[in-house]
């Protein structure tokens, strides 16, 4: 479970953020399982995207605790707030300068940010959400257009319509292997956040 709670002053301005959670470690019960390792009390990778988010703001509290529970864990393979120009503002953690980087001029740009959205096909009104991490070297940022209309007899159903991903990478040895990998983890966290489903039966 994760509960994430952000605070504004009188004039909309972003102050504080909390993040706090409960969940099993990953990689301790990763390690012990491909390789035999003991199991290591601490695991900072249950807080990946949130204690080393390239954002920065006055007040912000993050904090997990580490639960046990039977089912295995495993690594998968690897307000109006969301705006590029608010999210720069308080990108300012990150190794090398996210304001000037590539991905956060570039995608702006490609994305169309800036510019309304038509409606989709079956005349839902479309919108676009932004992302901006760092991790394992790269600064990867996306832009996702989607909508939320009707399906026959299923109540509302999200559609992803377009994503623009703009990464750096350092220097490409292969682009076009970085192109496969981008497409692919655009695929997993979709399947992921849309249609994945694990379900339990007789223990």
């Amino acid at each position: 479970m994760s509960h994430l709670k952000a605070g504004l002053d009188n004039n909309g301005k972003f102050i504080a953020w909390r993040s706090v959670s409960a969940g099993q470690a990953i990689v301790p019960q990763s390690l012990a399982c491909y390789y035999g390792m003991p199991r290591i009390p601490l695991d900072k990778t249950t807080l990946e995207g949130t204690f080393d988010q390239p954002y920065e703001w006055p007040t912000e509290r993050v904090a997990h605790k580490i639960v046990e529970l039977p089912v295995p864990r495993a690594l998968l393979t690897n307000s109006r707030l969301p705006h590029i120009r608010i999210r720069l503002r308080f990108a300012r953690r990150c190794s090398r300068s996210i304001r000037d980087t590539l991905p956060c001029s570039s995608v702006w740009r490609r994305s169309n940010w800036g510019h309304p959205l038509a409606h989709a096909a079956d005349g839902a009104p479309s919108a676009r959400g932004v992302a901006l991490q760092e991790a394992f070297g790269s600064v990867v940022a996306q832009v996702v257009e989607v909508s939320i209309g009707a399906s026959a007899g299923k109540g509302k159903q999200i559609r992803v319509h377009r994503v623009t991903c703009l990464i750096d990478c350092g220097l490409p040895v292969n682009p076009n292997l970085i192109r496969q990998q981008i497409e692919g983890s655009i695929v997993f966290g979709l399947s992921a956040a849309l249609e994945d489903e694990i379900v339990i039966v007789n223990g």
